[in-house]
């Protein structure tokens, strides 16, 4: 029954009910207001939120950083030996001890999080090079302003987006791991009306 499930959930947590998915702050700056950044679990995965959201709406900031979990991750500067040394070096968290699971903020960082996340607060950021696994293909050049595109890891998986700021294009990575076509404009047609 619905109503029974709903009243269990809003017990407290050490009577079986549902445990509140609060923020973890880090010391991660947030791009775009320079608040605290926190760590966030949606039914998505894990990502980085600025504290500003909690705001009013008039000082709020959206601000999220998409975090790429840790097997989508090489270490550039291990080589080929990487994956074998990831799974060895399985970090333990310095508060209680669980493994902890690791994404990838961009290609200078790392975020390690308690496997305990969000009862046990703690994270650890390392320093490094890295990049996204699976695609080794040709550097993709942007169809509508020329720029380079690089490989991200969104929501929704792998994708290209351009590195120019201003233009914002972005392309699918296939099944196969290729890049998508570009997608083409509409092309308007007025001598053909719709009949109705």
């Amino acid at each position: 029954d619905f109503t029974q499930q709903l009243d269990k959930a809003e017990k407290d947590p050490e009577e079986g009910g549902m445990r509140p998915n609060q923020m973890v702050l880090t010391s991660i700056d947030c791009p775009t207001c320079g608040r605290k950044m926190g760590i966030r679990t949606a039914s998505t995965g894990v990502f980085l939120g600025c504290s500003g959201y909690a705001l009013p709406p008039k000082e709020r900031c959206k601000t999220t950083i998409n975090l790429v979990p840790e097997n989508e991750v090489l270490n550039v500067l291990e080589g080929e030996d990487a994956e074998t040394n990831a799974l060895r070096a399985k970090r333990r968290c310095p508060k209680c001890g669980t493994a902890m699971d690791s994404y990838l903020i961009d290609p200078k960082r790392k975020l390690h999080v308690c496997g305990n996340n969000p009862t046990c607060d703690g994270y650890e950021i390392e320093e490094g090079e890295f990049r996204i696994k699976g695609y080794d293909g040709p550097i993709v050049e942007c169809e509508k302003c020329g720029s380079e595109m690089h490989l991200k890891m969104g929501r929704f998986g792998k994708y290209m987006a351009c590195t120019n700021e201003e233009c914002k294009n972005t392309r699918k990575i296939l099944r196969n791991g290729e890049v998508a076509p570009p997608k083409e404009d509409p092309v308007t047609l007025p001598e053909l009306r719709c009949e109705k």
